[in-house]
């Protein structure tokens, strides 16, 4: 594999396992020394080791990203080790199920605060030296965002905010040369440990759909790694999201017409019969 990266320095938010921690050993294998995060500091350094024992040259910082004094020490701390910062892939978050109305107070808060304010934060921090090597600023969204999922309504809320944030930043950056991209991720093979939460904010695993065509975590890091290479302001990931973004921009009404027919299919996946982490159900 050639080393378009070698000498670059990524930082890879939520990257203890997924896409993350996929997207953390291809962009090593391209070259570049990588950081990676993860609220989970046991779990986090298990992947630095996995990743090290490949031969690849990995810092692992913790941190909750939806913290602003966590962000400005991870920030400094990959700062300091490897002396610059040129890409940051905002790709932390969580996801949940269930209707607006079922869906308690704390959990919206909780969504809002990993998967906005979980980018808003580290691009703020990293802005300064990300500028110096004219590098990327990078936020993973989902198709999801293109229209709102029903049963899905504060997920894909917050996607959708990060189409406006980064439109913003990208406006505001322009003459300091920073590059912002976003990403549409579409159906990806979940790791089976993959964890969200229910109504109420108990942690489940979540469940493998079946009959859905799904896209590798090694795909979705080769074509983010390539917008970072291109400098693509977007791009949505899939034949699936490239057709739901058409649709959505130029005939809004069909999508809202093909939920609308698989309300029953959609309520009844967003219910299902959740495993729990830990026995949750029970505390």
């Amino acid at each position: 594999m050639k080393k378009e990266f070698q000498d670059k320095v990524v930082l890879i938010t939520g990257s203890s396992m997924g896409i993350g921690k996929a997207m953390a050993s291809h962009f090593a294998m391209r070259g570049a020394k990588v950081a990676i995060n993860a609220r989970n500091a046991e779990k986090l350094g298990r992947t630095a080791k996995e990743l090290r024992q490949e031969g690849f040259e990995i810092l692992e910082v913790p941190a909750d990203v939806s913290v602003w004094e966590q962000v400005e020490g991870m920030i400094t701390s990959v700062v300091t080790h490897f002396g610059q910062l040129d890409i940051l892939i905002n790709n932390a978050g969580i996801a949940t199920r269930g209707s607006v109305e079922n869906v308690s107070p704390e959990v919206f808060q909780k969504m809002v605060n990993v998967n906005i304010l979980g980018s808003v934060f580290p691009s703020k921090a990293a802005m300064p030296y990300i500028s110096k090597q004219s590098g990327s600023i990078i936020f993973v969204s989902s198709i999801a965002a293109f229209y709102g999922l029903p049963y899905n309504g504060i997920y894909s809320s917050t996607k959708k905010a990060l189409t406006a944030f980064s439109e913003s930043l990208r406006l505001e950056t322009k003459e300091k040369g920073i590059h912002v991209g976003i990403a549409y991720v579409s159906f990806t093979e979940n790791d089976p440990q993959k964890i969200i939460l229910d109504s109420d904010g108990n942690r489940i695993y979540l469940e493998n759909r079946k009959g859905i065509k799904k896209q590798s975590p090694e795909t979705v890091s080769s074509i983010i790694s390539n917008m970072v290479l291109m400098r693509r302001n977007s791009v949505s990931l899939s034949f699936m999201g490239k057709a739901l973004n058409f649709i959505h921009r130029i005939f809004p009404g069909i999508i809202k017409m093909i939920y609308t027919r698989n309300m029953a299919t959609i309520k009844a996946q967003s219910e299902g019969k959740p495993r729990y982490v830990e026995a949750e159900k029970n505390k």
